[in-house]
Protein backbone atom coordinates (compact mmCIF):
# COMPACT_ATOMS: atom_id res chain seq x y z
CA UNK A 1 0.00 0.00 0.00
CA UNK A 2 2.80 2.43 0.98
CA UNK A 3 5.05 1.81 -1.77
CA UNK A 4 1.44 2.22 -5.05
CA UNK A 5 0.20 4.95 -2.74
CA UNK A 6 -3.31 2.94 -2.64
CA UNK A 7 -5.65 3.84 0.01
CA UNK A 8 -7.70 1.84 2.46
CA UNK A 9 -10.48 1.81 -0.16
CA UNK A 10 -8.57 0.93 -2.93
CA UNK A 11 -7.00 -1.81 -0.57
CA UNK A 12 -11.10 -3.13 -0.22
CA UNK A 13 -11.63 -2.91 -4.03
CA UNK A 14 -9.14 -5.25 -4.41
CA UNK A 15 -10.33 -7.84 -2.85
CA UNK A 16 -13.46 -7.38 -4.05
CA UNK A 17 -12.35 -7.37 -7.79
CA UNK A 18 -11.11 -10.67 -7.41
CA UNK A 19 -14.33 -11.97 -6.13
CA UNK A 20 -16.43 -9.95 -8.68
CA UNK A 21 -14.34 -11.84 -11.44
CA UNK A 22 -14.53 -15.20 -9.64
CA UNK A 23 -17.69 -14.74 -9.70
CA UNK A 24 -18.52 -13.89 -13.36
CA UNK A 25 -16.44 -16.48 -14.82
CA UNK A 26 -17.51 -19.46 -12.86
CA UNK A 27 -20.90 -20.27 -15.54
CA UNK A 28 -18.58 -19.11 -18.04
CA UNK A 29 -15.94 -21.99 -18.18
CA UNK A 30 -18.59 -24.47 -17.25
CA UNK A 31 -19.95 -23.31 -20.76
CA UNK A 32 -16.52 -23.88 -21.96
CA UNK A 33 -16.39 -27.15 -20.77
CA UNK A 34 -19.29 -28.29 -23.39
CA UNK A 35 -17.05 -27.29 -26.47
CA UNK A 36 -13.30 -27.55 -25.29
CA UNK A 37 -11.61 -30.90 -23.48
CA UNK A 38 -11.60 -30.15 -19.50
CA UNK A 39 -7.94 -29.58 -19.06
CA UNK A 40 -7.70 -27.40 -21.76
CA UNK A 41 -9.91 -25.03 -19.85
CA UNK A 42 -8.02 -25.38 -17.03
CA UNK A 43 -4.61 -24.45 -18.88
CA UNK A 44 -6.67 -21.42 -20.02
CA UNK A 45 -7.57 -20.70 -16.78
CA UNK A 46 -3.89 -21.03 -15.07
CA UNK A 47 -2.39 -18.82 -18.00
CA UNK A 48 -5.13 -16.14 -17.10
CA UNK A 49 -3.88 -16.57 -13.32
CA UNK A 50 -0.27 -16.48 -15.12
CA UNK A 51 -0.80 -13.26 -16.76
CA UNK A 52 -2.24 -11.83 -13.24
CA UNK A 53 0.31 -12.75 -11.24
CA UNK A 54 3.03 -10.83 -14.05
CA UNK A 55 1.19 -8.03 -13.94
CA UNK A 56 0.67 -7.66 -10.15
CA UNK A 57 4.77 -8.39 -9.74
CA UNK A 58 5.20 -5.82 -12.30
CA UNK A 59 2.54 -3.01 -11.81
CA UNK A 60 3.25 0.32 -10.41
CA UNK A 61 -0.11 2.05 -9.61
CA UNK A 62 -3.68 0.84 -8.68
CA UNK A 63 -5.14 0.59 -12.19
CA UNK A 64 -3.00 -2.50 -12.94
CA UNK A 65 -2.90 -3.85 -9.76
CA UNK A 66 -6.89 -3.94 -9.96
CA UNK A 67 -7.17 -5.72 -13.38
CA UNK A 68 -4.55 -8.44 -12.20
CA UNK A 69 -6.90 -8.99 -9.03
CA UNK A 70 -9.71 -9.12 -11.68
CA UNK A 71 -8.18 -11.30 -14.15
CA UNK A 72 -6.33 -13.55 -11.14
CA UNK A 73 -10.34 -14.40 -10.04
CA UNK A 74 -11.37 -15.31 -13.80
CA UNK A 75 -8.55 -17.98 -13.99
CA UNK A 76 -9.10 -19.67 -10.49
CA UNK A 77 -12.88 -19.79 -11.19
CA UNK A 78 -11.96 -22.17 -14.22
CA UNK A 79 -10.78 -24.93 -11.26
CA UNK A 80 -14.11 -24.56 -8.92
CA UNK A 81 -16.91 -25.38 -11.69
CA UNK A 82 -14.57 -28.28 -13.49
CA UNK A 83 -12.84 -30.27 -10.70
CA UNK A 84 -15.56 -30.77 -8.67
CA UNK A 85 -17.02 -33.26 -11.52
CA UNK A 86 -14.14 -34.78 -12.28
CA UNK A 87 -13.28 -35.86 -8.90
CA UNK A 88 -16.86 -37.14 -9.11
CA UNK A 89 -16.41 -39.29 -12.39
CA UNK A 90 -12.57 -40.36 -11.41
CA UNK A 91 -12.35 -41.05 -7.56
CA UNK A 92 -12.47 -44.58 -6.12
CA UNK A 93 -16.52 -44.63 -4.98
CA UNK A 94 -15.46 -45.71 -1.47
CA UNK A 95 -13.54 -42.40 -1.39
CA UNK A 96 -15.14 -39.86 -3.03
CA UNK A 97 -16.25 -37.74 -0.31
CA UNK A 98 -13.10 -37.69 0.73
CA UNK A 99 -11.50 -36.39 -2.45
CA UNK A 100 -14.10 -33.47 -2.67
CA UNK A 101 -13.13 -32.83 0.44
CA UNK A 102 -9.01 -32.68 0.01
CA UNK A 103 -10.39 -30.59 -2.89
CA UNK A 104 -12.27 -27.98 -0.71
CA UNK A 105 -9.58 -28.20 1.85
CA UNK A 106 -7.12 -26.28 -0.60
CA UNK A 107 -8.56 -23.05 -0.13
CA UNK A 108 -7.71 -22.44 3.52
CA UNK A 109 -4.78 -24.09 3.14
CA UNK A 110 -3.50 -22.12 -0.02
CA UNK A 111 -5.07 -18.81 2.25
CA UNK A 112 -2.54 -19.97 5.05
CA UNK A 113 0.36 -20.54 3.09
CA UNK A 114 -0.47 -17.25 0.87
CA UNK A 115 0.05 -15.42 4.43
CA UNK A 116 3.05 -17.33 5.01
CA UNK A 117 4.56 -17.33 1.76
CA UNK A 118 3.89 -13.86 1.29
CA UNK A 119 5.38 -12.59 4.25
CA UNK A 120 8.35 -14.46 3.79
CA UNK A 121 9.68 -13.28 0.27
CA UNK A 122 8.06 -9.85 1.66
CA UNK A 123 10.61 -9.37 4.70
CA UNK A 124 13.10 -11.32 2.33
CA UNK A 125 12.92 -9.14 -0.74
CA UNK A 126 9.79 -7.96 -1.68
CA UNK A 127 6.24 -8.37 -1.90
CA UNK A 128 6.74 -8.55 -6.10
CA UNK A 129 8.81 -11.50 -5.46
CA UNK A 130 5.95 -13.59 -4.17
CA UNK A 131 3.51 -13.25 -7.40
CA UNK A 132 6.58 -14.20 -9.30
CA UNK A 133 7.55 -17.32 -7.34
CA UNK A 134 3.94 -18.62 -7.48
CA UNK A 135 4.21 -17.91 -11.42
CA UNK A 136 7.03 -19.83 -11.72
CA UNK A 137 5.57 -22.68 -9.85
CA UNK A 138 2.44 -23.03 -11.91
CA UNK A 139 4.04 -23.03 -15.11
CA UNK A 140 4.78 -26.92 -15.24
CA UNK A 141 0.76 -27.69 -13.86
CA UNK A 142 0.04 -25.28 -16.67
CA UNK A 143 2.05 -27.64 -19.32
CA UNK A 144 0.61 -31.14 -17.80
CA UNK A 145 -2.98 -29.98 -18.40
CA UNK A 146 -2.40 -29.66 -21.73
CA UNK A 147 -1.55 -33.36 -22.64
CA UNK A 148 -3.99 -34.61 -19.84
CA UNK A 149 -6.65 -36.00 -22.16
CA UNK A 150 -9.46 -37.52 -19.53
CA UNK A 151 -13.09 -36.10 -20.32
CA UNK A 152 -16.16 -35.50 -18.04
CA UNK A 153 -18.46 -38.61 -18.03
CA UNK A 154 -21.77 -37.73 -19.96
CA UNK A 155 -25.03 -39.51 -19.70
CA UNK A 156 -26.13 -41.20 -22.43
CA UNK A 157 -29.15 -38.83 -23.69
CA UNK A 158 -25.93 -36.04 -23.90
CA UNK A 159 -26.61 -33.22 -26.15
CA UNK A 160 -25.44 -29.60 -27.16
CA UNK A 161 -27.31 -27.81 -24.99
CA UNK A 162 -26.83 -23.36 -24.44
CA UNK A 163 -26.24 -21.63 -21.30
CA UNK A 164 -29.83 -20.30 -21.03
CA UNK A 165 -31.42 -24.13 -21.52
CA UNK A 166 -28.46 -24.91 -18.87
CA UNK A 167 -29.79 -22.10 -16.70
CA UNK A 168 -33.61 -23.55 -16.90
CA UNK A 169 -32.23 -27.11 -16.52
CA UNK A 170 -30.79 -26.86 -13.16
CA UNK A 171 -33.28 -24.06 -11.62
CA UNK A 172 -35.88 -26.87 -12.39
CA UNK A 173 -34.21 -29.38 -10.38
CA UNK A 174 -36.12 -28.24 -6.72
CA UNK A 175 -32.63 -30.16 -4.41
CA UNK A 176 -29.99 -27.97 -6.73
CA UNK A 177 -31.85 -24.96 -5.58
CA UNK A 178 -32.36 -25.98 -1.74
CA UNK A 179 -28.80 -26.86 -1.62
CA UNK A 180 -27.51 -23.51 -3.29
CA UNK A 181 -29.81 -21.39 -1.26
CA UNK A 182 -28.64 -23.59 1.86
CA UNK A 183 -24.56 -22.86 1.38
CA UNK A 184 -25.41 -19.24 0.38
CA UNK A 185 -27.20 -18.73 4.02
CA UNK A 186 -24.18 -20.25 6.00
CA UNK A 187 -22.08 -18.56 3.61
CA UNK A 188 -23.60 -15.49 4.96
CA UNK A 189 -23.69 -15.98 8.33
CA UNK A 190 -19.79 -16.97 8.25
CA UNK A 191 -19.01 -13.75 6.09
CA UNK A 192 -20.04 -11.25 8.72
CA UNK A 193 -18.81 -13.46 11.14
CA UNK A 194 -14.93 -13.40 10.02
CA UNK A 195 -15.41 -9.99 9.63
CA UNK A 196 -16.46 -8.20 12.52
CA UNK A 197 -16.07 -11.20 14.89
CA UNK A 198 -12.53 -9.43 16.02
CA UNK A 199 -14.44 -6.16 16.86
CA UNK A 200 -17.12 -8.15 18.69
CA UNK A 201 -14.67 -9.76 20.92
CA UNK A 202 -12.68 -6.16 21.75
CA UNK A 203 -16.04 -4.19 22.18
CA UNK A 204 -17.79 -6.90 24.30
CA UNK A 205 -15.63 -9.50 25.85
CA UNK A 206 -12.55 -6.81 26.06
CA UNK A 207 -10.05 -8.77 24.17
CA UNK A 208 -7.14 -7.36 22.32
CA UNK A 209 -7.82 -7.20 18.84
CA UNK A 210 -4.17 -8.38 17.27
CA UNK A 211 -5.02 -11.73 19.53
CA UNK A 212 -8.71 -12.00 18.53
CA UNK A 213 -7.51 -11.11 14.82
CA UNK A 214 -4.81 -14.47 15.38
CA UNK A 215 -7.32 -16.68 17.19
CA UNK A 216 -10.38 -16.42 14.45
CA UNK A 217 -7.57 -16.49 11.86
CA UNK A 218 -6.21 -19.60 13.18
CA UNK A 219 -9.57 -21.30 14.00
CA UNK A 220 -11.04 -21.19 10.89
CA UNK A 221 -7.90 -22.16 9.03
CA UNK A 222 -7.67 -25.33 11.34
CA UNK A 223 -11.32 -26.13 11.48
CA UNK A 224 -11.43 -25.50 7.58
CA UNK A 225 -8.95 -28.32 6.82
CA UNK A 226 -9.66 -30.71 9.74
CA UNK A 227 -13.76 -30.43 9.53
CA UNK A 228 -13.90 -30.54 5.75
CA UNK A 229 -11.87 -33.64 5.87
CA UNK A 230 -13.89 -35.09 8.53
CA UNK A 231 -17.21 -34.42 6.81
CA UNK A 232 -15.90 -36.16 3.68
CA UNK A 233 -14.46 -39.22 5.72
CA UNK A 234 -17.67 -39.43 7.63
CA UNK A 235 -19.83 -39.76 4.77
CA UNK A 236 -18.29 -41.96 3.28
CA UNK A 237 -18.67 -44.19 5.68
CA UNK A 238 -22.35 -43.52 6.18
CA UNK A 239 -22.53 -43.77 2.30
CA UNK A 240 -20.70 -47.75 2.96
CA UNK A 241 -22.92 -49.04 5.80
CA UNK A 242 -26.36 -47.97 4.41
CA UNK A 243 -25.80 -49.84 0.89
CA UNK A 244 -28.33 -49.41 -1.47
CA UNK A 245 -29.46 -46.04 -0.32
CA UNK A 246 -28.71 -43.72 -2.79
CA UNK A 247 -26.08 -40.78 -2.15
CA UNK A 248 -28.24 -37.46 -2.79
CA UNK A 249 -30.19 -38.19 0.14
CA UNK A 250 -27.81 -39.24 1.80
CA UNK A 251 -26.21 -35.80 1.22
CA UNK A 252 -29.32 -33.61 1.49
CA UNK A 253 -30.01 -35.33 5.16
CA UNK A 254 -26.28 -35.02 6.55
CA UNK A 255 -26.43 -31.37 5.34
CA UNK A 256 -29.30 -30.54 7.47
CA UNK A 257 -28.31 -32.94 10.74
CA UNK A 258 -24.75 -30.99 10.85
CA UNK A 259 -26.55 -27.36 9.66
CA UNK A 260 -29.13 -28.19 12.44
CA UNK A 261 -26.56 -28.87 15.04
CA UNK A 262 -24.45 -26.16 14.54
CA UNK A 263 -27.30 -23.01 14.91
CA UNK A 264 -27.55 -23.44 18.54
CA UNK A 265 -24.03 -23.04 19.31
CA UNK A 266 -23.25 -20.28 17.08
CA UNK A 267 -26.12 -18.13 18.98
CA UNK A 268 -25.17 -18.91 22.04
CA UNK A 269 -21.68 -17.50 21.56
CA UNK A 270 -23.26 -14.10 21.80
CA UNK A 271 -24.87 -14.85 25.14
CA UNK A 272 -22.09 -15.28 27.21
CA UNK A 273 -19.25 -13.14 29.09
CA UNK A 274 -17.03 -15.03 29.58
CA UNK A 275 -14.11 -15.84 26.53
CA UNK A 276 -13.75 -19.48 27.34
CA UNK A 277 -17.05 -20.37 26.47
CA UNK A 278 -17.38 -17.93 23.45
CA UNK A 279 -14.07 -19.87 21.98
CA UNK A 280 -15.50 -23.18 22.78
CA UNK A 281 -18.42 -22.30 21.02
CA UNK A 282 -16.87 -21.07 17.67
CA UNK A 283 -14.72 -24.18 17.92
CA UNK A 284 -17.63 -26.38 18.10
CA UNK A 285 -19.48 -24.36 15.94
CA UNK A 286 -16.69 -24.10 12.94
CA UNK A 287 -15.84 -27.93 13.20
CA UNK A 288 -19.75 -28.57 12.74
CA UNK A 289 -20.65 -26.45 9.95
CA UNK A 290 -16.87 -27.11 8.52
CA UNK A 291 -18.44 -30.37 8.04
CA UNK A 292 -20.94 -29.66 5.56
CA UNK A 293 -18.68 -28.80 2.94
CA UNK A 294 -18.21 -31.61 0.99
CA UNK A 295 -21.57 -33.28 1.14
CA UNK A 296 -23.51 -29.99 0.66
CA UNK A 297 -21.21 -29.22 -2.50
CA UNK A 298 -21.89 -33.35 -3.48
CA UNK A 299 -25.62 -32.42 -2.87
CA UNK A 300 -25.15 -29.64 -5.22
CA UNK A 301 -23.53 -31.99 -8.31
CA UNK A 302 -25.75 -34.92 -7.62
CA UNK A 303 -29.41 -33.44 -8.31
CA UNK A 304 -28.61 -32.29 -11.94
CA UNK A 305 -28.06 -34.52 -14.89
CA UNK A 306 -24.42 -35.13 -15.65
CA UNK A 307 -23.55 -33.58 -18.32
CA UNK A 308 -25.08 -29.36 -16.47
CA UNK A 309 -22.54 -30.88 -13.56
CA UNK A 310 -20.05 -27.91 -14.49
CA UNK A 311 -22.61 -25.14 -14.82
CA UNK A 312 -24.29 -26.05 -11.68
CA UNK A 313 -21.36 -26.02 -10.03
CA UNK A 314 -20.03 -22.56 -11.18
CA UNK A 315 -23.88 -20.91 -11.30
CA UNK A 316 -23.79 -21.88 -7.88
CA UNK A 317 -20.58 -20.26 -6.95
CA UNK A 318 -22.33 -17.25 -8.31
CA UNK A 319 -25.26 -17.48 -6.37
CA UNK A 320 -23.58 -18.15 -2.73
CA UNK A 321 -20.91 -15.02 -2.95
CA UNK A 322 -23.68 -12.82 -4.67
CA UNK A 323 -25.90 -13.76 -1.50
CA UNK A 324 -23.59 -14.51 1.00
CA UNK A 325 -20.07 -13.18 1.94
CA UNK A 326 -20.53 -10.19 -0.30
CA UNK A 327 -23.63 -8.37 1.07
CA UNK A 328 -23.15 -9.84 4.62
CA UNK A 329 -20.28 -7.26 5.66
CA UNK A 330 -22.09 -4.44 4.14
CA UNK A 331 -25.71 -5.24 5.74
CA UNK A 332 -23.76 -6.41 9.49
CA UNK A 333 -22.22 -3.36 9.58
CA UNK A 334 -25.04 -1.09 8.34
CA UNK A 335 -27.03 -2.99 11.49
CA UNK A 336 -24.33 -1.99 13.91
CA UNK A 337 -24.54 1.70 12.75
CA UNK A 338 -27.91 1.59 13.42
CA UNK A 339 -28.36 -0.76 16.51
CA UNK A 340 -25.22 0.33 18.46
CA UNK A 341 -25.33 -2.91 19.91
CA UNK A 342 -22.93 -5.51 18.78
CA UNK A 343 -24.52 -8.49 20.94
CA UNK A 344 -27.77 -8.02 19.33
CA UNK A 345 -26.20 -7.83 15.35
CA UNK A 346 -23.73 -10.44 16.32
CA UNK A 347 -27.03 -12.46 17.43
CA UNK A 348 -29.43 -11.85 14.58
CA UNK A 349 -26.70 -12.91 12.11
CA UNK A 350 -25.81 -16.21 13.30
CA UNK A 351 -29.74 -16.13 13.31
CA UNK A 352 -29.86 -16.41 9.91
CA UNK A 353 -28.41 -19.60 10.07
CA UNK A 354 -32.35 -20.48 10.44
CA UNK A 355 -32.98 -19.97 6.13
CA UNK A 356 -30.21 -22.35 6.06
CA UNK A 357 -31.38 -25.00 8.37
CA UNK A 358 -34.86 -24.86 6.88
CA UNK A 359 -33.94 -25.44 3.12
CA UNK A 360 -31.90 -28.35 3.96
CA UNK A 361 -34.62 -29.43 6.35
CA UNK A 362 -37.13 -29.54 2.62
CA UNK A 363 -34.46 -31.05 0.87
CA UNK A 364 -33.55 -33.64 3.31
CA UNK A 365 -37.92 -33.96 3.95
CA UNK A 366 -39.08 -34.77 0.65
CA UNK A 367 -35.39 -36.31 -0.22
CA UNK A 368 -37.28 -39.98 -0.48
CA UNK A 369 -40.04 -39.38 -2.16
CA UNK A 370 -38.79 -36.09 -4.35
CA UNK A 371 -35.80 -37.61 -6.22
CA UNK A 372 -36.78 -38.59 -9.72
CA UNK A 373 -36.23 -42.05 -11.07
CA UNK A 374 -33.58 -41.21 -13.80
CA UNK A 375 -31.85 -39.35 -10.32
CA UNK A 376 -32.25 -42.14 -8.36
CA UNK A 377 -31.04 -44.94 -11.07
CA UNK A 378 -27.79 -42.98 -12.12
CA UNK A 379 -27.16 -42.76 -8.46
CA UNK A 380 -28.01 -46.35 -7.28
CA UNK A 381 -25.40 -47.67 -10.08
CA UNK A 382 -22.81 -45.54 -8.32
CA UNK A 383 -23.89 -46.67 -4.85
CA UNK A 384 -23.93 -50.33 -6.12
CA UNK A 385 -20.60 -50.01 -6.99
CA UNK A 386 -19.15 -48.22 -4.00
CA UNK A 387 -20.71 -50.66 -1.83
CA UNK A 388 -19.23 -53.51 -3.62
CA UNK A 389 -15.81 -52.22 -3.62
CA UNK A 390 -15.83 -50.65 0.47
CA UNK A 391 -17.46 -53.74 1.76
CA UNK A 392 -14.81 -54.04 4.09
CA UNK A 393 -15.62 -50.99 6.49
Amino acid sequence: EHELHITNAEAGTLAGAFMGGYMVASPIFAVFVIRFRPFVVLAFGLALWLLAAAAAAFSQGFTLLLIARIVSGIGEASFQCLAPPFIDDYAPPERKALWLAAFFMAVPVGTALGYLIGGLTASMWTWRAAFVLEGILMIPLLLTCLFIPHQLKKSSKSQSTTPWNSLVSVSKEPFYVLSVMGQAAYTYVLGGFAFFGPTYLVNALQMDLALADGLFGGVTAVMGVGATLLGGYMFDKLAARRGTANDLQLALEMCFYVGATSFPVFVFAFFTDSQVVFWSCVVVAELIIFMLTPAINAAIMWSVDPDLRPFAMGLSIGVIHLLGDVPSPIITGAFLDWIHDGEKVMTLLTAWSVWMVLHLFVGALYAPRGISRRCATLLCVGRRERTQRASYL
